[in-house]
């Protein structure tokens, strides 16, 4: 059986619980369930009216510590448009900007964490921003990078986490590479059920 397609989009910080449903419920979407694991995840599942499509709402406590909407479906490509623009969500091109252009590293931190969030595909872009964050000046910059493409960990990824494990001049960070690279190998050969982030915890 093939995987439902699935996409994230990041909240920005001032769309509350509140708001998120009652944008959602303006939108035509139901309340199905509520998944209240206190401290560490918060989760809202919504469907549309046919039950072809659900709308997740996210608070990542344990991980991310972001807020986001994971939206499941055969038709999500024609529906992240209107989704993206009703709950006015972060832009992957504002993402990109913060992580390869800007100049402060919270931010810039905050940008890779997010990245990893919604970055389902390595796309040229991704991949750019991906290097800036790996290859950074400064190792906190590049261990929130490891363990941003843990979120989703494409074996992909694998060569650019080869050359840090191999040459960083960090520790903690070829350690961090090599036990990414090892985890994502291990799980895309015998696959198992998915965790988020994606192996960090030695799984």
């Amino acid at each position: 059986m093939s995987e439902i397609p699935r996409a994230r989009l990041i909240l920005p910080d001032y769309i509350t619980r509140d708001e998120f449903r009652a944008i959602a419920s303006t939108h035509g979407w139901l309340e199905h369930q509520v998944y209240d694991s206190p401290g560490t995840t918060y989760e809202e599942v919504w469907t549309n009216i046919n039950h072809t499509a659900a709308l997740h709402y996210v608070e990542d406590g344990r991980f991310s510590g972001e807020r986001f909407l994971l939206i499941r479906g055969d038709s999500i490509q024609s529906m992240m448009p209107a989704i993206s623009q009703a709950f006015h969500t972060v832009s992957f091109n504002e993402l990109y900007k913060i992580i390869v252009h800007g100049a402060n590293i919270d931010e810039q931190i905050r940008a890779l964490t997010r990245l990893g969030i919604i970055a389902f595909e390595v796309t040229d872009d991704v991949r750019v921003a991906w290097e800036t964050g790996l290859f950074h000046p400064e190792e906190r910059v590049r261990l929130s990078t490891i363990r941003a493409m843990s979120f989703v960990a494409d074996p992909k990824v694998i060569p650019l986490l080869e050359e840090a494990a191999l040459e960083d001049p960090s520790e903690n960070v070829r350690s961090l590479a090599q036990r990414l690279i090892e985890s994502i190998r291990r799980h895309h050969e015998k696959p198992l059920p998915r965790t988020f982030p994606f192996g960090l915890d030695g799984t």
